[in-house]
This record gives structure tokens, C-alpha cells and sequence, in this order.
């Protein structure tokens, strides 16, 4: 377990959010901050989002990214993803568009790679200082 790993698990808590899709129920390794809720993949160096969530509340993505982004930032790790929205038994419809999830994450100081996968990275602070 690398230290950001160890970071986010003690900032987080365990979250038992379930989705129900074509095989059924599923339970996702979601950790909660706050309103949120986030599906993150770790590896050396790197933080990936696999799933992320709003439980109620404008604003609470931004608080959980925000806090990912500062682990990120005193570990000097990249967080990378898809801007790719879907459909969840609350949201049936995928909301926001792809393009707004692409603006959002930019306005959040990500990169973001060309359609149809609209990669997101969010590059450690020395790379963003032009050291890297």
C-alpha cells in the first residue's frame, strides 16, 4: 500500500454503495468523503478514478476531487481517469453530458485527452511547475 493509498483510506470512509445493472447486484469498492463517493485504483505513482459519485449536494464532486487532488499533490502521484458519465437507479438518464464532464474536470486543473475516451490526468505539482 503506497502512503497516498494510506492517506485516502484514512480521510474516506467505506461505503457500501450497490448498483443494480444486468447481472445484477453489484457492490463497488467506493470510499465516501463527505456527499461523494469515489472508486480509486492504486498504483505506484498514479491514483485512478474509476467511479465517481454525488450522493446530494452541488458542489460535493468538487470537495472529494479537491481532496484527492491534495493527496496527490503531497505525494507527487498523477490521478488519471475517463470523463465518462453513466447511469446510475437514482440517475437513469447519464447527466452531466460528456463535454460538461470534460469542462468540469478542466475548470479542476485537469488535462483532458480528445473524445470518444476523454482521458483525464491531473499531473503531479512538479510537472506542473514546469520541473518535471
Amino acid at each position: 500500500m503506497t502512503d497516498a493509498e494510506r492517506a485516502w483510506l484514512e480521510l474516506t470512509t467505506p461505503s457500501d454503495r450497490r448498483h443494480v445493472g444486468r447481472r445484477g447486484q453489484v457492490t463497488y469498492p467506493f470510499r465516501q468523503y463527505g456527499q461523494a463517493v469515489a472508486w480509486i485504483e492504486w498504483q505506484p505513482g498514479r491514483a485512478i478514478i474509476l467511479k465517481l459519485e454525488t450522493l446530494g449536494g452541488k458542489g460535493e464532486g468538487a470537495k472529494l476531487i479537491r481532496a484527492l487532488i491534495q493527496i496527490a499533490d503531497q505525494h507527487g502521484i498523477r490521478i488519471t481517469g475517463n470523463a465518462s458519465p453513466y447511469a446510475t437507479p437514482e440517475r437513469p438518464a447519464p447527466t452531466p453530458s460528456p463535454e460538461q464532464l470534460c469542462d468540469y474536470y478542466r475548470s479542476l486543473g485537469f488535462e483532458v485527452g480528445p473524445p470518444p475516451f476523454f482521458v483525464i490526468s491531473y499531473p503531479p505539482a512538479k510537472e506542473r511547475a514546469g520541473n518535471g
